[in-house]
């Protein structure tokens, strides 16, 4: 999506420093491409393809800072992790190098879902899950959290300092969904990981009031560590 829609706002002919991006439908659900744009199923597929096709894709997805230095952490720790993506068929070549290039040995295996695809079958992320026999989600999608959290997986909804406007539950989706834990950066989602980790060990569910609340615990007390050390006084 970071680079999804700066792409789309150039082919739309808007400045980027001047116009507002298209506004994201209030939840719940996810936003799709055809709701942001405000147009149909096949014109939005087009737009997604183009974009495939441009130099906004070639030049690659910003890495979110500390991702692979807590991502590593975990695997060290004995994690076993797996990326589940929405992408593509028609782009996992490119996909698989961009993660060779970034994340260099760190995930077991890549599942494509095939989402917005000209052709071919989509897979939900929920399914894709259970079949790799996955515990976490770790996702900035909303509707793919709910969709996992239904099926019995812990899911950490990631909203990047509070600034990705699609990564938003409802104050009803947060209530229905305990298993949805809201995390800034990746400095909360290793805790989290990390307190869910014993539990997965021991045969334990990831999903669960007991393994919410620990994840929460964990999560706040980063929290509580950030705040405390922007507050102190610079030397």
């Amino acid at each position: 999506m970071l680079a999804l829609l700066p792409f789309y706002q150039a082919l739309d002919g808007r400045g980027l420093s001047h116009t507002p991006l298209p506004p994201f439908p209030p939840p719940p659900g996810p936003p799709t491409p055809q709701q942001i744009w405000e147009c149909t199923q096949e014109r939005s597929n087009h737009i997604v393809h183009s974009f495939f096709a441009s130099e906004h894709f070639r030049r690659g997805i910003p890495v979110v800072p500390g991702a692979r230095q807590a991502l590593e952490r975990i695997a060290r720790s004995g994690a076993d992790l797996v990326v589940v993506t929405s992408r593509q068929h028609v782009i996992q070549d490119a996909t698989l190098a961009w993660l060779d290039s970034h994340y260099p040995g760190l995930f077991r295996d890549v599942y494509f879902g095939n989402h917005w695809a000209m052709s071919g079958r989509s897979r939900p992320k929920s399914e894709i899950c259970r079949a790799a026999g996955a515990h976490v989600l770790v996702d900035d999608n909303p509707g793919y959290a709910v969709d996992c959290a239904r099926a019995g997986l812990h899911v950490l909804l990631y909203d990047w300092g509070g600034s990705y406007p699609w990564a938003k539950l409802t104050p009803e989706q947060a209530a229905e969904h305990p298993n949805v834990t809201v995390v800034r950066d990746w400095r909360e989602a290793e805790a989290a990981l990390g307190a869910l980790a014993p539990l997965v060990r021991e045969g334990a569910p990831a999903a669960g009031r007991e393994a919410s609340d620990e994840v929460r615990r964990s999560v706040d007390e980063v929290r509580r560590r950030q705040q405390q050390q922007q507050q102190a006084p610079q030397a």
